[in-house]
């Protein structure tokens, strides 16, 4: 086994000792300028400045007002389609009481023809039966007073 590979066992196996092993990488990291330039590079790259903070706000900010303005777009086409169905329901239900209308006048007609035709069938009626109805009361008269 190489000796790489018990350092790493003996530091994984004792706490004590990885604390005081990174004590002393740390320290010599601290008073190396060059060490402290190169680990400083490279948690550079790791992380954020107030400048990519800045671009990010104002990449959200673009972000926010291009879904705004979609919103928007879209509640219109929505307020426009459901106008232009409102519209068409209207058309139709006007058609739909227009026809309705029409049939109830086609319907009052045939009554008006039937009120007409029943009234002259009563007339007919009574002008046929009449003279019977005078004819047998007169007999009936005849017989009640003509009997001692």
């Amino acid at each position: 086994m190489s000796i790489a590979k018990k350092l790493l066992e003996e530091l994984r196996s004792d706490d004590e000792l990885r604390r005081e092993f990174v004590k002393e990488i740390v320290s010599e990291l601290l008073r190396d300028r060059r060490l402290r330039i190169v680990a400083l590079q490279a948690l550079r790259r790791e992380i954020a400045t107030k400048q990519d903070i800045d671009d990010l706000r104002k990449e959200m900010m673009e972000v926010e007002q291009r879904l705004r303005k979609e919103m928007e777009e879209m509640e219109e086409r929505l307020r426009k389609e459901i106008k232009d169905v409102e519209q068409s329901l209207r058309k139709e239900f006007r058609e739909e009481i227009s026809r309705i209308w029409d049939r109830l006048q086609s319907i009052d007609s045939r009554l008006s023809k039937v009120e007409g035709i029943l009234s002259l069938f009563v007339k007919v009626f009574i002008a046929f039966n009449l003279p019977i109805l005078i004819a047998l009361i007169g007999m009936l008269l005849k017989l009640f007073y003509s009997t001692p």
